[in-house]
């Protein structure tokens, strides 16, 4: 039994998504007065790269789908969504060329492409920085350590490096996505050229402190030129540990 019309409209404009969002308002036009789909940022993606787009649906669809086209009319990617966490659904986008895309979005793509409605703004496919290296690769725990990571496209007035951490697998069965203190930390690079760029890599977070979290030393490693698309390439630093000799 879903939400009732206030808490599906506040819901609707407050959900934050981590990768590209689009409220597909299908069915529920009625409810919070959309005769159209209504779509939401961030509307970028990295060129060449599988990515997930969640689609905001309050409706039960019986075969929804997402769709990209190029601004002449050629449909270039076509994929299937499946159930998120309610009223989430996941479309996995297979890897596109760089460009600019119209998004369209069907409640049941077994109907043909004149069921797939358009959803505004366009998704830009934008080139990401490339890395191919990273060195030192593992670091003291306690400590900052800088790093260089090597590759190309690495140009723009916002290059950041991020790093993400997670739990090690299987270590919390009730809440998988605990785990580290800090979940991501974004540094501005420094001693940047063409082919390079330093970064600094902050010291290892630790677990939360609660039973049964642990935090992997292994960090993911990403670069951003632009603030809008990351590195793809797996890239990680590994935060060495401490051993205290026993006296």
């Amino acid at each position: 039994h879903g939400p009732d019309l206030s808490t599906r409209c506040s819901a609707l404009y407050a959900m934050q998504l981590r990768h590209l969002t689009i409220a597909a308002v299908v069915g529920i036009g009625q409810v919070c007065s959309y005769e159209s789909p209504q779509a939401y940022n961030p509307t970028w993606l990295p060129a060449r790269a599988s990515f997930e787009v969640t689609v905001i649906l309050w409706d039960k669809p019986p075969a929804p789908g997402l769709s990209l086209w190029t601004a002449d009319g050629m449909q270039v990617t076509s994929t299937t969504c499946k159930p998120g966490e309610y009223p989430e659904l996941k479309c996995l986008v297979p890897p596109v060329d760089v460009g600019t895309y119209t998004v369209k979005f069907s409640s049941d793509r077994s109907k043909g492409t004149e069921s797939f409605t358009e959803v505004k703004p366009n998704v830009e496919v934008i080139e990401p920085a490339h890395v191919t290296a990273i060195a030192p690769a593992h670091g003291p725990e306690k400590a900052e350590t800088n790093i260089t990571l090597s590759g190309s496209n690495i140009v723009g007035p916002r290059l950041n490096c991020q790093f993400t951490y997670s739990p090690l697998p299987g270590t919390h069965p009730k809440l998988p996505m605990l785990g580290c203190r800090t979940i991501a930390a974004n540094i501005r690079a420094h001693q940047v050229t063409a082919n390079s760029a330093m970064c600094t890599v902050p010291k290892w977070p630790g677990p939360l402190k609660i039973p049964d979290v642990t935090c992997s030393r292994d960090v993911k490693v990403q670069l951003t030129n632009d603030e809008k698309v990351w590195s793809q390439e797996s890239i990680i630093f590994h935060h060495d540990e401490v051993f205290h000799a026993l006296v």
